[in-house]
């Protein structure tokens, strides 16, 4: 099996397990229920993130030897994007590292009025900039 068919079975496993706003989970329980497909890094603030539906996969993930972005969307609200950033655990595994929405404030250009610097977001496009 090909590195990318195993990190794309990870993914949807990932997304299978995630819950949805009505599925009452604490972060400490879907950490546990993810096991070795959530990295070390993953905070309890991407472990809180609730899609109304379940997370789909946009497109196929872009691929880097060491890290991987996947667009995710909301099947009952479309237009509700996240960014999940894979890497490699101890094992070479791939595992997930974070998972941050789409700025409100600049929707992914990192700027606002022109030229400057989104604050929410410092400027990524994704997540906020205190994250």
């Amino acid at each position: 099996m090909s590195d990318s068919t195993l990190l794309e079975d990870r993914i949807e496993q990932m997304l299978r397990l995630w819950p949805t706003v009505s599925e009452v989970e604490s972060p400490e329980v879907l950490r546990q229920k993810l096991g070795e497909l959530a990295h070390n890094g993953l905070t309890t603030a991407d472990l809180r993130i609730r899609p109304f539906g379940r997370f789909q996969l946009s497109q196929g993930p872009f691929v880097s030897s060491s890290v991987t972005r996947a667009i995710l969307w909301d099947e009952c609200r479309p237009s509700d994007l996240w960014m999940a950033e894979f890497c490699r655990d101890a094992h070479s595994n791939w595992a997930l590292r974070s998972l941050k929405p789409e700025c409100q404030g600049c929707f992914k250009t990192g700027v606002i009025s022109g030229n400057a610097v989104c604050p929410l977001c410092g400027g990524v496009g994704w997540g906020f900039a205190d994250d």
